[in-house]
């Protein structure tokens, strides 16, 4: 096959961009080494601290050990928590290194501390999932990470999904500039799981301090950005301009950090087909993250309120569009649903209304003797009809003494 003058000119432009774009890298890398080893330099060096899994103490949870490693068999009701008291400089041992077996995405890791100066108060950092993979944390961007270390432990809650969690050990080492670009590529390379944000961005790395932490779209652009300086240079050198390199330059890095976006949507897919798979709608539901919700919604539905549907307002201690109010309301449908307000609009409420008040509403209270709910100075005779710890749910009753159509009894929403 015989190139183009055109092929030619498109491959030695793409080569022109990749060369940008490994020096980049390089130097990017280098600028890394150096600021991070002169911002730690003031740090005595120190050896790595290697704890096993048979050195923690169980506090809560089903474990047993098989030689030096820890197996956790099962979670109690808070979840599972493995402790161990040590004596170390925090400042000296910036790095959590770890790697356990069989820590799928259904479980969520916290790593806990005690400091010498802080007494009994305890101090917390998620870990980010990264399935059977060694991954390494930065505890230097944690503000509790400082003077004497006394105590850690390991929090673990979710679902173990029937199969035992390994923990060899972990390993608390000193800190390297290639122990920070592990801590760095593991934020970006764990599984947090899918949010309502997560369609249109990269969660990337938690709040820290600059000097700590790194956003992989601030990485990004930084390697576009040198590079496209290198080829502003190579074309003056040259004389020659080079549209094609500029572009590919712009395009490569973005498609990189597009496939860290690609690796969370691919995590979530795997999450989603093990909650999902093969359930019914009921049971998906159930399966939700709003399950309890949908739950306590549908036995109102079938129990307490009519076949038909009625007029309900919905009370929260919340004035935006606040999840648990919403998904209230949308499994209640097809029930005439006013979801605004912590208040019951007077005026608006009828007898045979009802009023469903969701969680706690401050200065919103139900007198059992009175049978009225109260607020600032205002009343409503109503009639309790379930309570649950999700919320209460009542009837409008008339007013007593009061004929129903004497215009004295709470009136129709205008309009």
């Amino acid at each position: 096959m015989t190139l183009s003058d055109a092929d030619h000119y498109f491959f030695r432009s793409l080569g022109a961009a990749v060369l940008a774009l490994a020096g980049s890298a390089l130097v990017l890398l280098v600028a890394f080494a150096t600021y991070q080893s002169g911002f730690h330099a003031k740090e005595n060096p120190a050896d790595s601290l290697a704890i096993t899994g048979g050195q923690f103490q169980t506090i809560m949870g089903s474990t047993r050990f098989e030689g030096d490693a820890l197996v956790l068999a099962g979670l109690a009701a808070e979840g599972a928590l493995v402790s161990h008291t040590l004596k170390l400089r925090a400042e000296s041992h910036p790095h959590l290194r770890y790697r356990f077996e069989g820590l799928q995405s259904g479980l969520r890791l916290k790593f806990f501390w005690r400091t010498a100066e802080t007494g009994s108060n305890m101090f917390a950092a998620s870990l980010p999932g990264n399935g059977d993979r060694t991954a390494t944390a930065n505890l230097a961007a944690q503000p509790g990470w400082r003077g004497t270390i006394t105590d850690i432990a390991l929090y673990i809650t979710g679902d173990l999904r029937g199969q035992d969690l390994v923990i060899p050990g972990i390993s608390l080492d000193p800190y390297t500039w290639q122990g920070m670009l592990a801590a760095v590529f593991c934020e970006w390379t764990g599984f947090r799981g899918w949010t309502p944000a997560s369609i249109n961005l990269l969660a990337g790395t938690p709040d820290a301090p600059l000097a700590e932490t790194l956003s992989p779209t601030v990485a990004a652009a930084a390697w576009a950005s040198l590079a496209l300086v290198f080829l502003f240079g190579y074309s003056v050198l040259r004389g020659r301009k080079y549209p094609i390199s500029c572009g590919a330059v712009i395009l490569i890095p973005w498609i990189a950090v597009d496939q860290l976006w690609q690796l969370e949507l691919g995590s979530q897919l795997q999450e989603t087909r093990h909650i999902f798979g093969g359930k019914t709608t009921h049971e998906k539901h159930l399966a939700d993250l709003d399950g309890q919700i949908y739950s306590y919604a549908k036995r109102l539905k079938e129990q307490v309120l009519p076949p038909s549907p009625a007029r309900v307002f919905i009370l929260h201690d919340s004035w935006d569009h606040n999840l648990f109010r919403l998904k209230t309301q949308y499994y209640l449908l097809p029930h005439n649903i006013y979801n605004f307000g912590l208040t019951p609009p007077v005026g608006r409420v009828q007898p045979g209304d009802f009023i469903l008040v969701l969680g706690s509403v401050p200065d919103l209270r139900f007198d059992a003797n009175s049978q009225q709910l109260l607020w600032t100075g205002q009343s409503l005779p109503v009639e309790a009809l379930d309570n649950d710890p999700l919320g209460s749910l009542f009837r409008v009753v008339p007013i007593a003494g009061v004929p129903p159509g004497s215009g004295k009894q709470p009136g129709y929403p205008n309009g």
